[in-house]
């Protein structure tokens, strides 16, 4: 079955990397501020098999760390506001 799923975020999450688990053909479709708490909503397939997903949340001007491993790097999903701050989700994703 093909859905809209919320994935909420944990509190600290400004602290460093998170994951999550997503069906495969998972699609984000938006990132706000509900209540207080960063929530992500994915458009996904209900059937697909899941993987982990990890990411990390960056404020504007802040330092995206590079990775010796050229394999590695963080890449941009969307961009969102919680005034009176502008917040960036990123992706972390390895390359085999």
């Amino acid at each position: 079955m093909r859905t809209v799923y919320k994935y909420t975020l944990p509190p600290d999450v400004l602290k460093g990397n998170w994951s999550i688990e997503l069906p495969g053909s998972a699609y984000l479709l938006s990132v706000a501020v509900q209540n207080g708490v960063i929530c992500l909503w994915y458009e996904v397939e209900t059937e697909d098999p899941v993987s982990v997903h990890t990411f990390r949340v960056f404020g504007t001007g802040w330092e995206i760390p590079k990775f010796d491993d050229i394999r590695k790097r963080y890449y941009h999903m969307e961009t969102f506001f919680d005034d009176p701050f502008v917040w960036h989700l990123y992706e972390l994703i390895c390359f085999d």
